[in-house]
């Protein structure tokens, strides 16, 4: 079995010309790379509701049946959080404010995941590797 290697970023220009067409993009478009007031919105509906079902679980008032409905669109709800919230802030694209990245990265820890290791996971093996077939 034969190791994978990349080209260095000298030798290679394709990494340098897809960051060019990218900040090209937004730049023509007049559009900011960060979130825009959509987001922010379902960024507040995720959490709210979040915080919503968390507290009606807790408060015991349910039949298991609804209890069973609420935990499993609490669990609904926890992906939303990681896969649309912590993954921009940790991605260090959901405000130009690094703090405001850095905060909303801490939600994955609400949801069970660390964002530390994810961040490893996500931003070094998945896209160094990203496309590439294979174990």
């Amino acid at each position: 079995m034969s190791r994978l290697k990349f080209k260095t970023a000298a030798k290679s220009a394709f990494f340098p010309t897809v960051r060019l067409r990218v900040d090209n993009y937004f730049k023509e478009s007049d559009i900011s790379p960060n979130a825009n007031g959509n987001m922010w919105l379902k960024i507040t509906f995720f959490l709210g509701t979040f915080l919503l079902l968390y507290s009606f679980i807790i408060t015991g008032l349910f039949n298991n049946w609804v209890l069973l409905s609420l935990t499993v669109l609490l669990g609904m709800f926890s992906a939303f959080i990681g896969f649309n919230i912590c993954h921009d802030a940790i991605h260090d694209s959901l405000s130009s404010n690094k703090n405001v990245n850095k905060g909303f990265s801490f939600l994955f820890n609400l949801v069970g995941a660390n964002p530390y290791m994810w961040s490893i996971m996500h931003n070094v093996v998945h896209h160094t590797f990203t496309n590439i077939p294979g174990p």
